[in-house]
């Protein structure tokens, strides 16, 4: 570590009359590397009236400067706060937060150093104002934040520390924020949460609920729970959010009854009841799946909302008898993590392992399959030794024997030996500035839903580009033309992609977990949060390639896709769905339960056109085994017949596929695949785009490809042609749950079966 950033630990750098009165960075100091983290400082001494400007610096994942302009402010007398959002590039390092003249960034007002390292248990000093450490996770390491105070939490926190064998890389973290008033604002604010618990406290703000709404779009997990505290859930904007789901009564319910909640949890202690009825939320909508029911109604249910999941316990958790409940923390692990923590459930979740392509997770897969290598690029290696070979024979023995045998001057080596260097430099810079062209790959993911009345549209980008000749550019995103027309916003404000860089979550060359080295050679650039984290100063390096990611989220105020689905007492689908999207959709298939189903003749299907369960040119099979590629085989056991018969064959995952389809299906559907025991990756980056749980529940999932960019990149300013782009689409279809209408009798029709089966008793 530089001696110059040691000194700078002992306290904070002043270049100014201003100073900091709190630095705060992070969820109580920790957060994920990779993900946007909140950062607030509070600064004294500013001039009044002034516009003051806080930047954060830190590495990216190739250990580049990545200066972020975090917020901008006029300062005030007292103390003025700056806050905002960074990300940080790799697990171990140095950073610096700034606070500089916006009129002049030249000008430093105040700084303050941070040293990160990795998370293996540590806390930070909560006493100090001045945060000076922070500790990061990887990305397999699940965050569950909550609000306010949380029965059993503690308890639960504890005990995931307890099994698991790697303290860096515990199965849980526990994020406890003091009240729903803290809640983020922001979406970039959910960016490393995986898991939030909401326990009465439900007053969150539009914005706050606003952000929770787009998290839970893009695949969040959110668990509410609530008895008594039923009024103030359904007059708060969650509760306006969530109550049409569950349809959710105005009034608590009475139980008394716990038996099949103590059920939930093996093992489970009594859980006492009293006389008293015990206050439950009511949750009347039949769309919604019960796990856990009761004969006053469900106790536990599930719905799927968009790419995420919500669960509402229909109890207060803080409340009698659960607060009392010695097996609570036991039924918060089922509850919250779906099984109970033993040594064995934390071997399990260890699913990285060593891989001989160098690849061990599914995002680091998908990334390969975009990299924009440079043309120049595709020299191999033994090319480039030979060309090395070559000019050493050039200037050494050939320039003797010319100068020597040819001339018989030696001396003149003295102008040969320079004109041949030059000239081969000359050559070769010639073959590769032809050669060299820009290349922008793409991949993009459109996950298109109904939320309510809501259409929501959640756009994510994948990008390499390359460049023939070094530069440093400015770079910005927005969303396609063609497809940003079609899915107009219903607001006035224009729809915006945001743009930052992207790492792979590996210990390699340009990956986050690698460990940085002393610094050498790095560069600078620009990320500005208030220009939707336009890239400016960006180096691009001749034959190299830099990734990047992109999201924006749109609400349509026209149905992208109409639904008319349900499922028949067989579990098969049956109804009607059709798209309004701008382009067809190819190579589609359709997921609901543990089947899929597909057309016969692979056709596309365009906008308008209707998707029939029931036509003769769909059918359906076996989800698992149409991700594992298994088939029948015959086998021959000998001439005797006996021995004769079939196996089923498995083909394994190609974790050296480049099919950007091939990646995305499987990583939509990693669980229903079998997971890590099939896939043999881990998919840590990419564990938001999971969908095994959602088509259990009340949606069935449209996955294809469409011919039409989602996302475009502006290289200084101009859209810059991709050399190739792909557009996954999802398309989240409502099913109906409730039984079908030819499957269900009619009160009309009961009577009579009751009459005929007396009719039948009296003649027996």
């Amino acid at each position: 570590m530089p001696v110059f950033f040691l000194c700078c630990l002992s306290g904070q750098e002043t270049a100014g009359a201003a100073e900091f009165s709190s630095v705060r960075i992070g969820y109580d100091g920790i957060g994920k590397v990779g993900r946007w983290l909140p950062i607030r400082v509070e600064v004294s001494g500013c001039d009044a009236g002034a516009a003051v400007q806080l930047r954060a610096q830190f590495p990216d994942p190739r250990g580049d400067r990545c200066i972020e302009v975090v917020d901008q402010q006029q300062a005030s007398e007292g103390n003025t706060i700056l806050s905002g959002f960074v990300k940080i590039g790799r697990l171990e390092g140095q950073g610096t937060v700034t606070v500089v003249a916006a009129d002049n960034p030249d000008q430093i007002l105040c700084r303050s150093p941070i040293l990160f390292e990795e998370h293996a248990g540590q806390t930070i000093d909560a006493d100090a104002s001045i945060q000076t450490r922070l500790y990061l996770s990887r990305l397999g390491v699940r965050f569950l934040m909550t609000a306010g105070p949380v029965t059993g939490f503690d308890d639960l926190v504890t005990n995931a520390a307890f099994y698991s064998a790697n303290p860096s890389k515990p199965m849980l973290r526990g994020l406890k924020l003091p009240s729903a008033a803290e809640m983020p604002e922001d979406i970039r604010g959910y960016d490393g949460i995986d898991t939030v618990l909401l326990v009465s406290e439900f007053g969150l703000s539009e914005r706050q609920v606003s952000a929770l709404q787009s998290w839970v779009h893009s695949g969040g997990t959110l668990f509410i729970s609530g008895g008594a505290s039923v009024k103030e859930l359904l007059n708060s904007g969650l509760g306006k959010w969530l109550a049409p789901h569950f349809e959710i009564a105005a009034e608590p319910i009475g139980i008394r009854n716990l038996s099949t909640l103590q059920g939930f949890v093996d093992g489970a202690t009594r859980l006492g009841t009293l006389f008293d009825n015990i206050p439950m939320m009511h949750l009347q909508s039949r769309q919604t799946s019960i796990v856990v029911d009761s004969l006053n109604g469900p106790i536990l249910g599930t719905q799927s909302i968009g790419g995420g999941i919500v669960t509402v316990l229909a109890l207060d958790i803080n409340e009698k008898p659960l607060d009392r409940w010695t097996s609570l923390p036991q039924f918060l692990e089922v509850f919250l993590l779906g099984q109970k923590l033993t040594r064995q459930t934390a071997q399990a979740t260890r699913t990285s392992r060593i891989s001989h392509s160098g690849v061990s997770d599914t995002a680091t897969q998908l990334m390969a399959s975009i990299d924009a290598t440079p043309e120049q690029g595709n020299w191999s290696t033994w090319v480039v030794m030979a060309f090395i070979v070559l000019w050493l024979m050039m200037i050494g023995p050939v320039d003797y024997f010319l100068v020597s045998h040819i001339f018989k001057r030696p001396h003149l080596t003295w102008l040969t030996f320079p004109v041949m260097i030059l000239g081969g430099a000359a050559v070769v810079g010639a073959f590769v500035g032809s050669a060299g062209n820009v290349q922008l790959n793409q991949v993009h993911i459109l996950d298109v839903m109904n939320d309510s009345d809501a259409h929501v549209a959640v756009t994510r980008s994948w990008m390499s580009l390359s460049t023939p000749d070094t530069q440093r550019a400015d770079l910005s995103a927005q969303p396609a033309s063609e497809l940003a027309k079609d899915i107009q916003t219903e607001s006035d404000q224009k729809t915006t992609a945001r743009l930052s860089w992207l790492g792979r979550p590996e210990d390699v060359y340009g990956g986050m977990y690698r460990i940085g080295g002393i610094g050498l050679g790095m560069q600078s650039y620009v990320e500005n949060s208030d220009q939707n984290g336009a890239l400016s100063g960006m180096p691009l390096l001749t034959g190299g390639s830099r990734a990047f990611t992109t999201e924006w989220q749109a609400v349509s105020p026209k149905p992208l896709s109409e639904t008319k689905l349900s499922v028949s007492g067989y579990g098969l689908l049956n109804g009607s769905f059709v798209h309004s999207l701008p382009a067809p959709i190819h190579d589609w298939i359709v997921v609901h339960g543990n089947r899929v189903y597909r057309h016969t003749n692979n056709d596309s299907l365009k906008p308008g056109q209707v998707w029939e369960a029931g036509s003769p040119d769909i059918y359906a099979s076996d989800l698992k085994g149409f991700l594992n590629g298994a088939r029948i085989v015959q086998t021959d056991g000998g001439k005797r017949l006996v021995n004769r018969g079939s196996t089923q064959e498995i083909i394994p995952y190609d974790a050296s596929s480049d099919h950007v389809d091939y990646i995305t299906t499987m990583s939509s559907l990693y669980d229903a695949s079998g997971g890590a025991a099939y896939v043999g990756l881990s998919r840590t980056m990419l564990a938001r785009l999971e969908l095994s749980d959602t088509i259990h529940l009340n949606h069935a999932v449209l996955i294809g490809r469409m011919d039409l960019p989602a996302t475009t990149l502006l290289v200084n300013g101009v859209a810059a042609e991709p050399t190739r782009s792909q557009t996954v689409v999802r398309l989240f279809l409502n099913v109906d749950r409730r039984p079908a209408k030819g499957l269900a009798l009619s009160a009309e029709e009961l009577e009579k079966l009751k009459e005929e089966r007396l009719d039948d008793s009296g003649n027996e």
